[in-house]
C-alpha cells in the first residue's frame, strides 16, 4: 500500500512537470533568422556610453558569462577595443567560439561618404581584433560634415550637414555599406533611427536589402507602426533603450508592477518580455552582474494576453533619444512622418 501511494505521488509530480513544460511552450518567443541563416537571440547586450574603461571590460565579460550572445556597439561609442578583448578572452577560456557571438557596429554620421564607410568599418575591425563584423548598420540617416570633429556644429548648436539636399547623404552611406558587404567586412546590413520614407528610399535604391532595423521602443514608446513596417520588409527589429534608460516612469508604473507581482518577476523583466513577445529583439545594458542575469531570465516566463493588452494600452511618452541640434537637419527622422509616410 505504501509503495502504491508513493508511486501515485511520483506519477502526479511527473505529470505536473510535463504539463508545466507544455504550458511554457504555448507562447514561444518568435525566431529571428537572417537571410544568411544566422539566428539572432531575442535578447542582446547594449553598450552605449561605456567607452574603454575597465568597468566596461568587466561588464562585457560578465555579460558573456551570463549568456549574452549579441553585442551592439558603434564607431562613436569608443568601446570596441574592450569588447574585442572580452570576446577574445572568453574564446581563450573556451566558453564561446567567435561564431557564437553576433557583433553589431554602426556607422557614425561623419563617415557617410561611401569610401569613408568602408574605412570606418576597417577601423572598427582593427579595434575589435576581428576580420569581420556580423552586421554593419547606418546609425542615423543624418549625414554630418566629414572631418576630425565627430559632432560638427554651427554657432547656434545645430549640426552641419554633409549635404543640404534631402536623402542624398544616407543613400551614399548605404552604398558604402553595400561595398563593405561585398568585400566581406560585414555579414549583413541594417538601419537605425530611420523613418518609413527613408526606409522606402533605401529599398528603392538598394542592391543589397537591409535585414536589421534598430529603433527605440519600450512600453512608453511602442513604435508599433515602424516595427510592423520593418517586419513587413523582412527586417529583424532590435529595440534599444527597452527599459527607457532605467527611468522612474518605468520602474514605478503601477500596471507594470502589478504584472510583475503576478508573475513573481521584476518590472524590468516584464518590460523586456513584453517587447520580445511582440516579436522584437531587446538590447538592455547593465554593469551589474545580477541585473544582467535578471534581464536575460526575462526569456523564462510568459505574459498572457491580458498582460500584453494592459502594457499595450499604457500611454506613450516623449521619445527618449532625440539629439539636441539635430532637428534642423534635412534628414531629421523624428518629426512628422517618423513612423508613417510623410
Amino acid at each position: 500500500m505504501t509503495f502504491r501511494f508513493y508511486f501515485i505521488i511520483v506519477c502526479i509530480i511527473n505529470l505536473y512537470y510535463l504539463i508545466s513544460a507544455e504550458e511554457k511552450q504555448i507562447a514561444p518567443l518568435p525566431k529571428h533568422v537572417l537571410p544568411s541563416g544566422r539566428v539572432l537571440p531575442p535578447i542582446g547586450f547594449g553598450t552605449f556610453g561605456w567607452g574603454t574603461h575597465l568597468n566596461g571590460l568587466t561588464s562585457y565579460l560578465s555579460a558573456i558569462d551570463n549568456g549574452y550572445r549579441l553585442i551592439d556597439t558603434c564607431s562613436f561609442y569608443d568601446n570596441k577595443l574592450t569588447i574585442g578583448l572580452a570576446v577574445k578572452q572568453q574564446i581563450a577560456a573556451k566558453l564561446i567560439t567567435r561564431k557564437d557571438v553576433f557583433i553589431i557596429s554602426k556607422i557614425w554620421n561623419t563617415f557617410h561618404k561611401s569610401q569613408s564607410v568602408v574605412e570606418n568599418i576597417r577601423e572598427d575591425l582593427k579595434e575589435l581584433g576581428f576580420d569581420r563584423i556580423d552586421a554593419g548598420l547606418l546609425h542615423y540617416p543624418t549625414s554630418f560634415q566629414p572631418g576630425i570633429n565627430k559632432t560638427p556644429k554651427f554657432e547656434n548648436g545645430s549640426y552641419v550637414p554633409m549635404f543640404w539636399e534631402k536623402d542624398k547623404g544616407y543613400l551614399e552611406a548605404y552604398r558604402g555599406l553595400e561595398a563593405a558587404f561585398l568585400l566581406g567586412l560585414i555579414g549583413s546590413i541594417g538601419l537605425s533611427n530611420v523613418n518609413v520614407h527613408q526606409i522606402n528610399k533605401i529599398l528603392e535604391n538598394a542592391y543589397i536589402r537591409p535585414v536589421i532595423l534598430e529603433i527605440e521602443c519600450h512600453p512608453f514608446y511602442k513604435n508599433e507602426k515602424l516595427i510592423n513596417f520593418g517586419k513587413q520588409n523582412n527586417m529583424s527589429v532590435i529595440c534599444y533603450a527597452p527599459l527607457r534608460g532605467g527611468s522612474q516612469e518605468l520602474k514605478n508604473n503601477p500596471v507594470l508592477k502589478e504584472i510583475a507581482s503576478k508573475h513573481n518577476q521584476n518590472v524590468q523583466q516584464v518590460a523586456l518580455r513584453w517587447n520580445m513577445q511582440r516579436g522584437t529583439i531587446v538590447i538592455p545594458r547593465s554593469h551589474n552582474k545580477i541585473h544582467q542575469l535578471e534581464n536575460i531570465k526575462s526569456q523564462n516566463f510568459v505574459l498572457d494576453e491580458n498582460d500584453m493588452d494592459k502594457i499595450n494600452n499604457l500611454p506613450d511618452l516623449k521619445k527618449l533619444m532625440n539629439i539636441s541640434g539635430l532637428q534642423t537637419h534635412p534628414d531629421y527622422p523624428f518629426g512628422p512622418g517618423y513612423d508613417t509616410e510623410p
